[in-house]
């Protein structure tokens, strides 16, 4: 990421009479999009940036259970939101009908934890 002074790039942007109509318009488009950008202080910049790799990612693993309250609710549930997969209708061309499907995905849907069997990258 490179902060750019955006009253620098406004005085050195500016079309010529040289220009098309359309260039003409693609200047002043860009002049009125970046007038229109918040200002941001350059310790903002610096903190975002320096925070933006600083995500944690969670590990866990889908476990199977054969209690579940509704018929069409999957069979597996996160390790560590106790959300349950995500099933799909699925419609099978051959008989003519359809069916509740699990889909276990590798990262959890609703709290996006990598379904590696809980092992973080430490352990492995």
């Amino acid at each position: 990421m490179r902060p750019i002074d955006a009253d620098e790039l406004l005085d050195r942007f500016h079309y010529s009479e040289h220009d098309t109509e359309d260039e003409k318009i693609m200047v002043m488009t860009v002049r009125r999009m970046v007038k229109e950008q918040p200002t941001l202080q350059l310790s903002e910049v610096a903190n975002a940036k320096s925070n933006s790799n600083c995500v944690e990612v969670k590990h866990g693993e889908w476990i199977k259970t054969s209690q579940t309250m509704f018929p069409e609710q999957s069979k597996h549930y996160c390790s560590e939101c106790e959300n349950f997969a995500n099933t799909h209708l699925v419609f099978h061309m051959k008989t003519n009908s359809y069916s509740l499907e699990e889909y276990l995905d590798n990262y959890c849907p609703h709290c996006g934890a990598k379904m590696d069997g809980g092992q973080t990258d430490e352990t492995k």
